[in-house]
């Protein structure tokens, strides 16, 4: 596949990034203003598990790629949620994650569409050989 091919993945991905800069900078404000209420011990649960291995062998596999992008999305929206039952629903943070959590929703669904894409593109590719 080439680059001209990945142009829609391409911008969806550099907007994902952008949106998770943008949200990082939002939860480290939170965590900046609640630090005193957590000690650092109760955040070590969480991890990230991440076989370099296996992107790598799989890195010309852009559908390999964007579904590890949406496994991870499922995380964070599952994580928002854990969170979000313990908040006042009309509570700043709870608005701040509820409209963070719409976009996730919303970019995977682009993520899902661009596997969907990816899939026609091939089986068209197959067609013409």
């Amino acid at each position: 596949m080439s680059i001209e091919e990945l142009g829609s993945i391409r911008k969806l991905c550099s907007q994902g990034h952008m949106t998770s800069v943008l949200f990082k900078k939002e939860l480290c404000s939170v965590y900046d203003y609640n630090k005193c209420y957590l000690h650092d011990p109760d955040l070590s649960h969480i991890t990230v598990d991440v076989n370099v291995d296996h992107i790598v062998s799989n890195r010309n596999n852009p559908g390999f790629i964007i579904s590890l992008i949406i496994e991870q999305y499922d995380k964070i929206l599952e994580s928002y949620k854990n969170v979000l039952i313990h908040l006042d629903e009309h509570s700043s943070l709870a608005k701040l994650l509820n409209e963070h959590m719409d976009v996730l929703s919303s970019r995977k669904v682009l993520l899902y569409n661009e596997i969907s894409n990816l899939g026609n593109q091939e089986l068209s590719e197959l067609n013409v050989a």
